[in-house]
């Protein structure tokens, strides 16, 4: 029996689901030292599309039958699906396998751009008495962090981009912008800015906020935006985001996305990256926003190999309502063995 080499996940979605012509979105992962060659034989395959690459995987287009022809191809090592990648609930995407993807609401600090949009509601909540602020200084002191917490290490954040300028990233700050998405490196949803700024910001008096100081004062940094305005993206702009981090030199990548396990750990792409470079490279994955169900937590923070991090809320000092919970990833619970 020859060795398989499509993604279970993706093996089992392509069982239950009827489709047409429709073009999936594939990771095909290759032999490093033949990717040129795999390449060359996917374009001689009718309807397929090759796309970029990162490490040792390559972007691809095909319609469905196109999988089983590609994992026979010498040198491929096993087919995924570009399975969607987010961190906000998305407006009406209907993924081809995976149906309607909904995530749990969860407010996130504005960006100015959003603020501008949403400019009639913007007055009324600034006077709303019922919402509990704790400024980042607040979160400090709760981890025990020390007041000169400066590190010389590079780092990396990789989610939607980064204002600049902002206040909490001064000139004298190196912050390096990339982007993976086809859109421009700065943030249009509010998200990665308070991501980057929360771990690697310098310190500032808001008037209303109170002290705002990063948990780490990094003063080398980077940031690719490898999810889009909306906060959507793909496993795809997630891997080549962590690309860019490792070679930029980060030791400490912060990643504050996520999505469905694809398979075990051992299959998953984002997990098989963290694994190879575990190493070198420290990745921090936020848990999810999926919670309080348990089996929530999705890739890449189901890695053994990354620090996964929950959601804790200093309104009522326990784990945040919306925090994903363990053991693991749903694809465990519904697959024991």
């Amino acid at each position: 029996m020859p060795e398989e080499k499509v993604n279970p996940w993706l093996e089992e979605k392509l069982k239950k689901v009827e489709l047409g012509p429709e073009v999936l979105p594939l990771i095909v992962e290759v032999e490093p030292e033949f990717k040129e060659q795999v390449k060359a034989e996917m374009r001689r395959i009718p309807d397929v599309t090759v796309g970029g690459q990162a490490f040792n995987y390559i972007e691809v287009a095909a319609p469905a039958e196109a999988v089983w022809v590609i994992e026979r191809i010498p040198h491929v090592r096993m087919v995924h699906y570009d399975i969607p990648r987010y961190i906000y609930e998305p407006p009406s995407v209907v993924d081809v396998l995976m149906g309607r993807i909904q995530l749990s609401k969860v407010e996130v600090p504005f960006s100015p751009l959003d603020m501008a949009l949403r400019l009639p509601l913007a007055f009324a909540q600034g006077l709303r008495t019922d919402i509990k602020i704790f400024p980042t200084d607040a979160a400090r002191r709760f981890l025990g962090l020390p007041e000169d917490n400066r590190i010389g290490t590079k780092v990396a954040v990789l989610d939607t981009g980064v204002a600049w300028p902002h206040p909490l990233l001064p000139p004298w700050m190196s912050v390096r912008m990339e982007s993976t998405t086809g859109e421009p490196p700065f943030d249009g949803l509010g998200h990665g800015s308070w991501c980057h700024t929360a771990a690697f910001g310098s310190a500032f008096d808001h008037p209303r906020f109170g002290r705002l100081k990063g948990a780490a004062y990094a003063p080398e940094s980077l940031h690719v935006k490898c999810l889009s305005n909306l906060g959507f993206g793909s496993a795809f702009s997630v891997i080549r985001a962590m690309e860019m981090a490792y070679e930029y030199g980060a030791k400490v990548v912060s990643m504050s996305l996520g999505g469905p396990l694809e398979g075990g750990v051992e299959n998953d792409p984002e997990c098989k990256v963290i694994e190879a470079l575990k190493d070198s490279v420290i990745f921090v994955c936020a848990a999810g926003n999926e919670g309080p169900d348990k089996w929530t937590i999705g890739s890449p923070p189901a890695s053994p190999h990354c620090v996964a991090v929950g959601a804790y809320s200093l309104a009522y000092d326990d784990v945040a309502v919306f925090s994903s919970r363990g053991p693991s990833g749903a694809w465990y619970k519904e697959h024991p063995d």
